[in-house]
């Protein structure tokens, strides 16, 4: 007999456990499951052992179509709860259903805090003699079990909305760094800021940016100054990024790099094969040989250059043409090179607001993605305190 450490006011006492086989539980399977019943929306859950991300499987013909709360049981053995979701199930997908006078949302839940067993390899086979076996802690009162479900529920559909909140403003962003910049034949974008006319300047990047060559000669900046670049988060300490430092035991040769300096890294990654570049929003570090550091020119907004590379077609159509790969696949560029392909430039007051408007964008992402992570946490403090 036990209690959750977190509860809703007006309630107390002890909760009872109760396995699944016990009397308020009918679990289904297969060809027992009344496709008439499973369509009444908040029935009861659903669990089968597979389920995409969507909550959809339909990789075969339909057998059922299912509008309820489900628990999906992964590969792995993990439950995850696909709430009020259509959810198409085939014959090699096992499907169980467990009918009971309890809440649909508090009982998903209660399950999604346990780990399934399971014996295959393979696709899990949870059977029925298996799920009967699972004890639950219920509360002796049924309402305390539909505030925690809907509570719950309403932690998910914030979580989704907030996902959803990201996803859109990731596509407007993609879609502004296309529609704002001139397309292959063109010298104007089609997409320009109120007050702003007249044809780009097609340029080299050789006459907006200049080679800086400060080394770390004077063991200014430590390992504990050495950063990455990532194509996600930009310039950020190695340390922070990766949770330990790579550099050898001497950083005396090291790159300096200060803030609203450009670096080009020629790294290459999956969808950059060329490598990125990136400009330092944050403190001044050190980076490896491996990196030039560049000076913008006057006229020439730092922002705007990292903004014109970030698209992966734009960065790789810009240094395909200027790099020669050695025999192991590594990248044969030098820091001169590098300055010599073109790109097109508006005035600098332009320039700005392009760069603010990307910036603008930025922070609502990064606004939405904490706010994210934060009732995602929330989530599992609760599953972790609302339940016994």
């Amino acid at each position: 007999m036990k209690q959750p450490k977190i509860r809703f006011k007006g309630f107390s006492g002890e909760w009872e456990s109760h396995s699944l086989k016990e009397k308020d539980f009918t679990i289904l399977a297969g060809g027992d499951i009344d496709k008439n019943l499973l369509k009444k929306k908040g029935k009861f859950p659903v669990i089968a052992n597979a389920l995409s991300n969507d909550g959809v499987v339909g990789f075969y013909d339909n057998v059922y179509r299912v509008k309820a709360p489900a628990v999906s049981v992964t590969g792995r053995g993990e439950i995850g709860h696909a709430q009020a979701r259509k959810i198409s199930f085939t014959p090699v997908v096992r499907l169980l259903t467990i009918e009971s006078k309890h809440d649909v949302d508090f009982l998903s839940n209660a399950i999604n805090c346990h780990k399934v067993f399971h014996e295959s390899t393979g696709v899990p086979q949870l059977t029925i003699d298996k799920l009967s076996q699972y004890t639950i802690s219920f509360p002796k009162v049924i309402e305390e079990e539909k505030v925690i479900g809907n509570y719950i529920v309403s932690i998910d559909s914030l979580i989704q909305s907030t996902a959803k909140k990201i996803e859109s403003l990731k596509q407007v962003k993609a879609a502004s760094l296309q529609s704002m910049f001139p397309q292959e034949g063109e010298t104007t974008p089609r997409v320009r800021f109120k007050g702003f006319e007249g044809e780009w300047e097609k340029v080299t990047l050789g006459d907006c940016l200049i080679i800086n060559n400060e080394r770390n000669q004077n063991n200014v900046y430590g390992i504990n100054n050495v950063l990455s670049v990532s194509d996600e988060v930009g310039v950020v300490n190695q340390i922070k990024l990766l949770g330990r430092s790579y550099a050898g035991k001497s950083v005396a040769n090291y790159r300096v790099l200060k803030k609203n300096q450009i670096v080009y890294t020629k790294s290459p990654l999956k969808s950059k094969p060329y490598g990125i570049i990136k400009v330092n929003k944050g403190s001044t570090g050190i980076v490896s040989v491996l990196y030039a550091v560049y000076d913008t020119k006057e006229n020439v907004c730092p922002d705007y250059i990292h903004y014109y590379f970030e698209p992966t077609y734009r960065i790789n159509n810009y240094l395909l043409p200027l790099i020669n790969k050695g025999a192991k696949n590594t990248i044969n560029i030098s820091d001169e090179m590098a300055l010599t392909g073109f790109i097109w430039v508006p005035s600098y007051k332009e320039q700005e607001k392009i760069a603010e408007y990307m910036q603008s964008l930025d922070s609502q992402i990064t606004l939405q993605s904490q706010r994210l992570e934060k009732l995602k946490q929330i989530k599992s403090a609760c599953l972790d305190n609302m339940f016994v």
